[in-house]
């Protein structure tokens, strides 16, 4: 499994805006896969929870980094707001997302299935 930090996020955005100029923001990863509708999330700092979806599922997860702002619609419910560099997701098999940023992370849902990290800026 690779581990996912900004620049890589910020190069998959300007690729994307290159190639297609609607769909710039973000940057899409699979996340993993539950059959009890959420997986879990674990920091560098030893904080953990979860994040709820709507049904079961296969999840994508947004990821977005630099001058990119939050959607209106993920304002609403923040499950995580840290400063640790290290971010992994879980899902019903094991560790589905490695994730670096020196500044931190924020997670936001959306709807049954919208999941989008935030890697925050110093």
């Amino acid at each position: 499994m690779r581990t996912i930090d900004k620049e890589y996020v910020l190069e998959m955005k300007s690729s994307a805006g290159a190639k297609n100029p609607a769909h710039y923001k973000y940057c899409t990863v699979p996340a993993g896969s539950s059959d009890i509708a959420s997986l879990l999330f674990r920091t560098g700092n030893r904080e953990m929870g979860e994040i709820p979806f709507g049904e079961d599922d296969s999840y994508q997860a947004h990821l977005i980094a630099g001058d990119t702002e939050v959607p209106e619609h993920y304002r609403e419910q923040k499950v995580l707001d840290t400063t640790a560099p290290r971010l992994w997701l879980y899902d019903d098999d094991g560790k589905s997302l490695d994730l670096s940023n020196d500044a931190g992370f924020e997670i936001y849902i959306a709807g049954r299935m919208g999941l989008l990290i935030r890697f925050k800026e110093r």
